[in-house]
């Protein structure tokens, strides 16, 4: 507790308003948890390209709402309603992913490492 009130005292008014949609996005991305939380997919933007993504509602229908957040800001981006065979799930922590994107992408292979892992050998979609 002492370090956060070093740190807000440290630190100025701009500062934190620059900080609050991060802390927001990480706080509202980092429950996933249970159903209907923020997801994070792989989203096929060509052959052999993909883009990663949070998949934030699933329509039943079979078009997800997918946002393509911006970096380093993961809190921004565009919203887009896709067809669910463009995006795969990525079985990696939604706040790995969100540190990874805040820094501009460095440190992605690690995560497409870990989602592998993740499988073990499987094909992806077979389950546990």
């Amino acid at each position: 507790m002492k370090r956060i009130v070093s740190f807000l005292k440290a630190t100025t008014l701009g500062e934190l308003l620059v900080l609050l949609p991060v802390v927001v996005a990480l706080i509202l991305l980092t429950n996933a948890e249970h159903a209907g939380a923020v997801k994070s997919g792989l989203l096929s933007v060509g052959t052999g390209a993909g883009c990663i993504v949070f998949v934030t509602e699933d329509h039943r229908n079979g078009k997800p709402s997918i946002c393509i957040p911006e970096t380093p800001n993961t809190g921004t981006g565009t919203v887009k309603i896709i067809s669910k065979e463009l995006v795969r799930p990525l079985h990696v922590r939604i706040a790995n992913i969100a540190y990874t994107l805040q820094q501009w992408g460095v440190g992605s292979a690690k995560l497409l490492e870990k989602h592998g892992n993740y499988w073990d050998g499987r094909p992806e979609g077979e389950s546990r």
